[in-house]
């Protein structure tokens, strides 16, 4: 690698890894600012919790979708992550300003659809940039970014908390929402406030959109396609498309007739028949297990997760904890203060504890909490140190998976896609069986609920592990590849007609 080269790989990764922990920040922050303003966003829409599950499902979907279309485009425009990672935020921003304005469920759902593709498309372009920056370094910088998602969670209570109005102050005429509180709202004798939205979700708008301009310039800074790269990469069949492009330009000019439909269609058949074929011919035995694997984990990872973060208030407040209101949202906020200090604390340990053990030993520590859960009193000051190191514990998971898959398996926006399916199928099935199970058998259901996604994750860990073990380490067999190659080389920089140094 040339010296000119170094320089311009060590000015991205610099450039990047300042912006990287940034996008988890703003999805955890325009994610979970719907959480506090769920009861106006109700009252607004008039909706009761069946409708407005609707339209958080509907979200769910918009999610799935969008990671359909980033897993391609992650892969396909690769050195252009930079820039979907801010179409992605800029989409965002648009939602966050629509949001306050629904008066319907069936355009609430809209908007949250497209709120639910920014969240996919964000996150299968922003995984693979930050894996193809660190490879084998990636452990940690993987756990410091999705702290981000913890900070703004735990950021989104406090930015909605300034603008709540309280039902006493409904004194004037001009107000943008009305104040009257049904019944809907009341939770053991006291009423919950409603808020003015307008202003919270726009200054999350104007964030998502500030961080937005931030990614531009940087699109395309990295792997830019030129013909020489395109060229070495793909070998003499590449290179004698690159040869014909400007032919095959000048004869698309010339030829101007339409296509047949039938033409057309036999066109797109073959096509998608010899890449499915090739895809076939390419896939290993270790790619579908550990596509399996990692859907499996995030699955109950992620539906873990949603189900601790939205029934822990209620079970606090009217299980069998009876913890007061104020108390709850103190709980609330250190659960996700912990969740995010927990990936930076993450962050630090990778330095000196490999990918493989530090996996291990937060899922162990997962299933030990979460054990306890079920076996401690159940009284306020228990409940909030199990409930802080639960968060502890559970945390890094999402981030210390992929980072021990990357270790054996090139994070891609396929995988990522794979990662993605599994959370929305996990956050929407846990959470409509929690809270199915919670209506049939009360409050005291829910850290059995908590406890048994994390006898899943425990097992699914162990087998994953053991297949990337089998698979070992990706960055270890290249430097052993190149140093085999290095000591066949005649001239230096040549090998069997190949270049090893192609950019010098």
């Amino acid at each position: 690698m040339s010296p000119i080269h170094c320089t311009h790989h060590n000015t991205f990764t610099m450039i990047h890894s300042d912006r990287e922990p940034h996008w988890p920040l703003l999805k955890g922050l325009y994610s979970e600012i719907l959480g506090p303003t769920l009861p106006t966003l109700m009252y607004q829409t008039g909706a009761g919790y069946r409708e407005i599950g609707t339209a958080l499902s509907v979200r769910a979907v918009g999610m799935f979708c969008g990671s359909l279309i980033g897993g391609w485009s992650s892969d396909k425009w690769a050195y252009a992550r930079s820039f979907q990672i801010a179409l992605a935020l800029l989409i965002a921003a648009v939602t966050n300003v629509l949001i306050p304005l629904a008066r319907s469920i069936p355009v609430l759902s809209t908007i949250l659809f497209w709120a639910g593709c920014s969240h996919g498309y964000l996150t299968t372009n922003g995984n693979p940039l930050l894996g193809s920056i660190w490879e084998s370094k990636a452990s940690g910088p993987f756990s410091l970014m999705h702290a981000g998602y913890g900070l703004g969670g735990a950021l989104a209570p406090m930015l909605v908390a300034p603008f709540t109005i309280h039902t006493d102050s409904n004194k004037t005429e001009n107000m943008s929402i009305s104040l009257i509180v049904k019944d809907l709202y009341a939770n053991n004798g006291t009423e919950t406030v409603l808020i003015d939205p307008i202003a919270p979700y726009n200054l999350v708008a104007a964030i998502l959109f500030s961080c937005a301009l931030c990614f531009i310039p940087f699109s395309g800074l990295k792997n830019c396609p030129s013909p020489r790269h395109f060229c070495l990469a793909g070998g003499s069949r590449r290179c004698s498309c690159l040869a014909q492009s400007q032919v095959s330009k000048d004869s698309a000019l010339s030829n101007s007739c339409p296509i047949r439909t039938r033409d057309a269609f036999h066109t797109l058949y073959s096509t998608t028949r010899y890449y499915l074929g090739s895809l076939r011919a390419k896939t290993k035995r270790t790619d579908v297990l550990l596509a399996t694997a990692t859907f499996i984990i995030y699955f109950a990872v992620v539906g873990n997760e949603r189900v601790f973060g939205k029934f822990m208030f209620t079970y606090a407040i009217a299980g069998p904890v009876g913890m007061s209101p104020a108390n709850g949202y103190i709980l609330n906020l250190l659960y996700w203060v912990f969740f995010g200090g927990a990936r930076v604390l993450t962050f630090f340990l990778a330095m000196c504890i490999p990918a493989n053990p530090m996996l291990l030993l937060v899922t162990i520590g997962t299933i030990l909490v979460s054990i306890a859960l079920t076996l401690v009193p159940s009284t306020e000051p228990w409940f909030f140190a199990f409930t802080c190191l639960f968060s502890l514990f559970k945390s890094p998971l999402f981030p210390a998976t992929l980072a021990s898959i990357n270790q054996s398996y090139e994070i891609t926006g396929l995988l990522v896609l794979v990662v993605n399916l599994g959370s929305a199928c996990g956050a929407s099935l846990l959470q409509f069986t929690a809270g199915s199970l919670i209506d049939t058998y009360g409050q005291h259901i829910f850290p059995y609920l908590v406890c048994g996604s994390a006898v899943v994750v425990l097992v699914t860990v162990t087998l994953l592990l053991v297949l990337l073990r089998h698979m070992g380490s990706r960055f270890t067999e290249r430097v052993e590849t190149v140093e085999l190659a290095g000591s066949d080389t005649k001239d230096g920089d040549e090998v069997d007609g190949k270049l090893l140094f192609p950019e010098t």
